[in-house]
């Protein structure tokens, strides 16, 4: 019979062996999904040529065109969202893809009161926007002679300086945390970040602070600091993806009980980036929660045991295949009838935890899919889901294959934080 010490040696070399096999596999297929990835715009007789996908004129609502000192930036609002394209991403000259757009989808100029905020035009740069005529400027429209002439910026318009959002905070604890600590923990993110604006990062700041003091009253400071910080690894691993595909971000928001939340501006090209983007936050957040596993293994410390079994747990819950996780926006690039298989199991969850977050999962997952499938049976989904066989089973092994990873370590954790419990 083998002495318990040897036993409990094997068992963390066995440990050890599959979570770092785990953590090699995860941050490989994360390295390649965050490949660039700019999108290229051709204008043809049929509609706009975004690298694979064809936009029909019918789908084009509104066009921003800004041109000067900083070359050219198009933004073109669709009826399934926003895409934004500046110049050296223009197959065509800026200006000849203007006229085509106007002409092809049949737009005319809009009244412009002021140029938005956030543009950041030079004095002299030229501002127009384009919108669909109603019916009764369609005779007007063709004729050219619909419409104001466009606005040239002045000095001190357009500027880019976003003000900070600042959160009235009543508790004079989180106060007097957000002024000592609120400058330190703005300027870390934006490092993180990649030199994001300061303002920009105040509601992240705010937010974080405003959550791990929320946590720190049931389970105490370390722990939600640490729970905190899990949750900011698993936004910025959908950050660093998001520009990577050369698409914009709002700041980071954390929503105390219910998480962290980061929002695109932009719109997916295709399924595969919506899955890409969506399944860079689960990765890095596994990966966070070996780290604390690891860390145990080192310490025997069991804070960091608790803390691994509550990012794999949370990272698990988030792979549910049923937007608005991140788990329905992966399956998206592999079928989306996984949709149903994800209602379900929120349905079960419901009825078994009677949870107000999963609630708003269920009734925002089932409008999610209500909506796309009408999409899809009306044929102007176009080809958002037209994917290669062989990409579709990447992206299939790299979810399932997350979600057993992640199942394993949420059950290992929960059986050694059970046994730590009872001795």
């Amino acid at each position: 019979m083998s002495p318990p010490a040897d036993s409990a040696l094997s068992g963390i070399d066995l440990d050890l062996a599959l979570v770092a096999g785990g953590m090699l596999l995860i941050a490989a297929l994360y390295a390649w999904m965050l490949r660039r990835s700019r999108p290229m715009l051709a204008v043809e007789r049929d509609g706009l040529h975004v690298d694979r996908r064809t936009l029909p004129w019918s789908g084009v609502e509104r066009v921003v065109y800004a041109r000067g000192g900083q070359g050219a930036l198009l933004r073109v609002i669709t009826k399934h969202g926003l895409l934004v394209f500046r110049e050296e991403q223009l197959i065509q000259h800026p200006d000849d893809v203007r006229r085509r757009i106007i002409e092809g989808a049949g737009l005319v100029r809009a009244d412009v009161a002021e140029i938005p905020k956030g543009m950041a035009l030079l004095p002299g740069d030229k501002y127009e926007e384009w919108r669909r005529p109603l019916p009764g400027e369609f005779a007007a429209a063709a004729r050219g002679t619909v419409g104001p002439r466009p606005v040239t910026a002045k000095p001190g318009t357009g500027s880019a300086k976003d003000s900070g959002k600042k959160a009235a905070v009543g508790l004079a604890a989180l106060l007097a945390l957000i002024a000592k600590f609120g400058k330190a923990l703005a300027v870390g993110l934006k490092f993180l970040l990649g030199g994001a604006k300061l303002g920009g990062l105040l509601p992240t700041a705010i937010t974080m602070l405003a959550s791990i003091w929320v946590y720190a009253q049931l389970w105490g400071w370390w722990f939600a600091g640490g729970l905190v910080g899990l949750l900011l690894l698993h936004e910025l691993g959908h950050a660093a993806v998001i520009k990577a595909k050369g698409l914009r971000t709002s700041p980071i928001v954390f929503l105390p009980f219910f998480g962290a939340a980061i929002a695109i501006k932009d719109q997916y090209r295709d399924a595969s980036v919506e899955a890409e983007t969506a399944w860079g936050g689960p990765a890095i957040g596994t990966l966070a929660a070996c780290g604390c596993f690891l860390a145990f293994l080192a310490t025997d410390n069991p804070f960091w045991l608790g803390l691994a079994y509550t990012g794999a747990f949370l990272n698990l819950f988030n792979l549910l295949p049923l937007s608005p996780l991140d788990g329905g926006r992966i399956v998206t690039a592999i079928s989306t009838w996984l949709w149903v298989v994800g209602l379900l199991l929120a349905v079960l969850l419901l009825l078994y935890t009677h949870s107000p977050l999963v609630l708003i999962v269920v009734v925002v997952g089932a409008l999610r899919a209500l909506r796309d499938w009408r999409l899809r049976r009306a044929g102007t989904a176009g080809d958002y889901y037209d994917l290669a066989p062989r990409y579709r089973a990447l992206i299939s092994a790299g979810y399932f294959g997350l979600c057993a990873f992640l199942g394993w370590m949420t059950w290992h954790t929960h059986v050694l934080l059970q046994a730590v419990v009872a001795a």
